[in-house]
């Protein structure tokens, strides 16, 4: 359903290899999910540009160990992750049909620290 591709100008990404229709869930992944003291630590270090909101209420944080960590932003997404807070899970589930060959990105929920590309 998917696949890595490098994207110039934003690095690693999902792409789909075949159509998927809205409402689809395309990846589940696990998490580790971390409280605020961790949080402020992995601020610091290269892992913090991977760092997802994580519960119902998005009050905790999380690493996702699998591909939708790769997911780029854009401003109008075509996926959105969904918590699964008591299996410790997060799926990636698409927003509208999304055409093969199309990259698959989400919205950053937090302040960008890079221009997005046009």
């Amino acid at each position: 359903m998917y696949d890595i591709r490098h994207f110039k100008h934003k690095g690693r990404g999902l792409v789909a290899t075949e159509h998927i229709s809205q409402g689809a869930p395309i990846v589940t992944c696990p998490v580790i999910v971390y409280d605020d003291a961790d949080a402020g630590r992995i601020s610091k270090t290269r892992l913090g540009d991977y760092n997802f909101r994580f519960g119902q209420r998005q009050n905790r944080a999380c690493i996702v160990l699998g591909v939708i960590s790769l997911c780029n932003h854009a401003e109008e997404p075509n996926a959105e992750i969904i918590c699964h807070e008591d299996e410790h899970l997060v799926t990636l589930l698409a927003l509208r049909p999304i055409a093969q060959g199309e990259e698959i990105c989400i919205r950053y929920r937090r302040p960008l620290w890079f221009t997005p590309a046009a």
